[in-house]
C-alpha cells in the first residue's frame, strides 16, 4: 500500500527523548491508528509550517520543499480518514484519559481524578512553555482525552486550534484563564509591522494559588461529567476537590508566612513569569531579563543591571530552561547573588512553590 511506503521518520519530532515519571514519550496507552497519525501529521505540517509561497520558491533550500511537498502528499493520503481525528464516540470502558498541557496542572488535576485514571503532560519538564512546538503525536493524544486541561491567554495556540477544529461532545475542555476569568486582550487586536504590544498578560496562572482554587472546581466538575462516560459510575470527586483546595489554602497560608521577611524587596527574573507570585506576596520584579522569545539584547541586559542599582534588587533569578550566561553576567555586573526559579516544575505542583518560595527567602530576607 502507497501509505506503508510513507515512514513516519520522514517529519521527525522536534521534542524527542524521555520525559520522565508522569510524561511518557513512547504513547503506548493513547495509540491511535495510522490513518489517524498521518491526518494529524499532515494537519501539523500544513497549519503550522506553511507550504512555502510560488514567489519564495526559488530562496528555499531543497529540503524545505520536500518537506512542504511532502506535508501536502500525507494530506491528499489522509483526506479520505479525516473524520478518524475525532474523538471516537464509542469510547470503550476504561480508565480515565486526562491531558494537561504544561507539568504544574498534573499536581492539581491529579488528586481529583479516579484510581487508575491515566494522567499526561504534553510538555516535558525542563521545556520552555513559550513558543514549544506540540508534536503531530500530542495533538493525537489530545483526540484520544476524556479531559484536556490548558492555560489559555495564546500560550498554547496550537492546542487551542486543534481542539476547535477537532470538538467532540463528549471531551471534557477546561481552560484554566476562562475558569479564572482572565481574558485575552490580544482577542480581535492586531497589530501593523513593528509596532509593539503593551496588552501583556501574564499567562503564569498557576503561580498564584488562590486562582488554582477556581480551577480545581471547574476540574472537578468535569471529571465527573467524564467519569459515567468511560464506565466509572458514581464517581463524586467532591470530597478530593475539598481536600485539595484546602491544601492549597494550606500553601497559601504558608507561603505568605515564609516570603513576608521578604515584602517589598525587588528581584529580577530571567522572563516574565512571577509577576503574579510577587503581586500576592508582596515582592516587586524590577527588571525581566528576556522577552517571551529570543535571547537578551544588549539593552535589556543594561537596562536590567540599572534596574538592580536602583532599586537595591538583591538577587537575580535565572531559571532552568533557559541558558543562564546573560543572567549571569548581569548578576557579575551588579554584584549581586544568583538565585534559581522554576515556574514549572516536575509536576509536583506543591513542591514546586515550596522550592520557589525557599529560593526567594534564602537570598532576600535578612
Amino acid at each position: 500500500m502507497l501509505m506503508n511506503a510513507l515512514p513516519f521518520q520522514l517529519i521527525k519530532s522536534k521534542n524527542p527523548g524521555p520525559r520522565g515519571p508522569g510524561f511518557p514519550s513512547s504513547g503506548a496507552e493513547e495509540s491511535r491508528t495510522p490513518d489517524l497519525f498521518i491526518a494529524n501529521e499532515a494537519l501539523y505540517q500544513l497549519s503550522y509550517r506553511p507550504i512555502t509561497r510560488p514567489k519564495d520558491i526559488r530562496t528555499q533550500t531543497p529540503g524545505r520543499i520536500t518537506r512542504s511537498l511532502i506535508a501536502l502528499l500525507l494530506f491528499l493520503i489522509a483526506l479520505p480518514n479525516l473524520s478518524a481525528c475525532s474523538r471516537s464516540e464509542s469510547r470503550s470502558p476504561g480508565p480515565l484519559r486526562v491531558v494537561v498541557t504544561v507539568p504544574p496542572l498534573v499536581g492539581l488535576i491529579q488528586p481529583l481524578l479516579p484510581d487508575g485514571s491515566s494522567i499526561t503532560a504534553l510538555m516535558a519538564p525542563g521545556k520552555s512553555e513559550h513558543g514549544y512546538e506540540f508534536t503531530p503525536k500530542d495533538l493525537a493524544t489530545l483526540g484520544a482525552a476524556d479531559v484536556v486541561v490548558y492555560i489559555g491567554l495564546g500560550l498554547e495556540p496550537a492546542v487551542e486550534t486543534f481542539l476547535k477544529t477537532h470538538p467532540s461532545p463528549s471531551r471534557q475542555v477546561i481552560c484554566f484563564a476562562t475558569v479564572a476569568d482572565i481574558t485575552d486582550p490580544h482577542a480581535g487586536h492586531h497589530h501593523g509591522p513593528g509596532e509593539e504590544c503593551d496588552h501583556h498578560v501574564d499567562p503564569h496562572l498557576w503561580l498564584d494559588p488562590d486562582l488554582c482554587l477556581k480551577l480545581v472546581d471547574a476540574a472537578s466538575a468535569a471529571v465527573r461529567a467524564a467519569a459515567p462516560l468511560v464506565g466509572v459510575a458514581d464517581f463524586n470527586p467532591d470530597s478530593r476537590a475539598a481536600d485539595l483546595k484546602a491544601r492549597l489554602r494550606t500553601l497559601d497560608a504558608e507561603l505568605k508566612t515564609s516570603l513576608a521577611p521578604a515584602a517589598g524587596r525587588a528581584i529580577v527574573t530571567h522572563h516574565n513569569a512571577w509577576q503574579r507570585l510577587a503581586d500576592r506576596y508582596g515582592l516587586k520584579v524590577a527588571a525581566v531579563i528576556r522577552g517571551v522569545e529570543g535571547e537578551p539584547t544588549p539593552a535589556a541586559i543594561a537596562a536590567a543591571v540599572d534596574a538592580i542599582r536602583k532599586q537595591n534588587a538583591r538577587a537575580v533569578f535565572i531559571e532552568p530552561q533557559f541558558d543562564p550566561q546573560a543572567a549571569r553576567r548581569i548578576a557579575d555586573a551588579a554584584g549581586v547573588k544568583v538565585g534559581v526559579l522554576d515556574p514549572l516544575g516536575s509536576g509536583d505542583y506543591f513542591e514546586m512553590m515550596r522550592t520557589n518560595a525557599n529560593a526567594l527567602v534564602s537570598l532576600l530576607a535578612d
